[in-house]
């Protein structure tokens, strides 16, 4: 379900049911990090100390570079955050963590404890649920969602996307990824769309 590459250039790679496992080209063969057997693993994203942030159906969970260890947040680590799966993990330029939940989107900056919401405006005046999470190389945060399309974080202010001044919406909204082919071109996966 989720592929990275560290800072080490080691790939890591999320399933479904078998957790979160780093590939070992010495014996090209993949180990399974501690703690991760049975886990499903949905985004994976750099820690600036050197390990990895990794989203999974229970929640936000932690790789400590040193030990190959998935470890739980803790109840004071998690503060803000609200209970259940994370989606979608983004580790920005400043080294604030985002996280995609079914629930929305929330965000720790750097040198911070604790989650606060991102509120994301939706006609039904609820929170969507987070897919995917992507910094482009000018700086902006992209947010895809499961039923309400995509957004955009600059400049301090998030918007809806739109795919041309005449249209609503994408053709499709439930955005699955978000890539930046070409700095200033920025592609958006769909379902079905």
């Amino acid at each position: 379900q989720a592929l990275h590459i560290d800072p080490r250039g080691r790939l890591w790679v999320g399933t479904s049911a078998g957790g979160l496992a780093r590939y070992d080209a010495a014996t090209d063969s993949f180990v399974v990090a501690s703690g991760a057997k049975g886990t499903a693993v949905s985004a994976i994203t750099d820690d600036p100390k050197g390990g990895l942030w990794v989203g999974t159906e229970s929640g936000l969970q932690h790789v400590d570079a040193r030990h190959n260890q998935l470890t739980p947040l803790s109840a004071a680590e998690a503060e803000g955050l609200p209970p259940g799966g994370v989606q979608a993990v983004l580790t920005d330029r400043d080294g604030s963590l985002w996280v995609g939940t079914r629930h929305g989107l929330w965000n720790r900056k750097s040198a911070t404890t604790h989650f606060t919401a991102w509120p994301l405006v939706t006609p039904e005046e609820s929170e969507p649920a987070v897919t995917s999470l992507f910094q482009d190389s000018a700086g902006r945060i992209w947010i895809g969602t499961h039923a309400h399309g995509a957004y955009l974080f600059e400049a301090g202010a998030t918007h809806e996307v739109r795919e041309t001044t005449a249209t609503a919406t994408l053709q499709s909204d439930s955005v699955l990824a978000i890539t930046e082919a070409m700095p200033g071109e920025i592609w958006i996966g769909t379902d079905g769309g």
